[in-house]
């Protein structure tokens, strides 16, 4: 049993606690956990402003537009979420190649999806196709 050096009472300290000799019982612990990170400015990118100003160019609109209604056609059962087609991971994600045609999508896995737009010189997978521009041949493009 040790004392809590803030509020001195007993306890029976964690392992961790005895290592480090920093003896606060489980309330104090919190409390002190709570305000170390209380002041600290929360970063925020998915407020409604910025995805509102997101939203705003046409091209970035019709991504939106094709990947929400992607994602409710998956929820209802018209889209069927399948494993990567390289890999076989059933841990996959929805790749537009063409944001027109929103139920047309292709599964991959993380990986996979990240080398798809490494392979077509994509930053982050922002650009859009030029115009008469087509995407690489991957194993599983007819």
């Amino acid at each position: 049993m040790k004392k809590c050096r803030r509020c001195e009472i007993l306890y029976t300290p964690r392992p961790w606690q005895i290592k480090k000799k920093d003896f606060l019982c489980t309330a104090c612990y919190r409390a002190n956990e709570n305000m170390k990170y209380a002041n600290r400015p929360r970063k925020r990118r998915n407020t409604p402003d910025n995805d509102r100003l997101y939203n705003q160019r046409p091209d970035r609109k019709t991504k939106a537009r094709a990947r929400l209604r992607a994602r409710e056609a998956v929820k209802l059962g018209k889209i069927i979420k399948i494993a990567c087609v390289v890999c076989g991971n059933e841990k996959s994600e929805m790749h537009h190649d063409d944001y027109s045609k929103p139920f047309d999508v292709i599964w991959l896995c993380r990986y996979h999806h990240k080398e798809h737009h490494k392979q077509l010189g994509f930053a982050r997978g922002t650009a859009s196709f030029a115009r008469g521009q087509k995407p690489l041949a991957l194993p599983y493009h007819a």
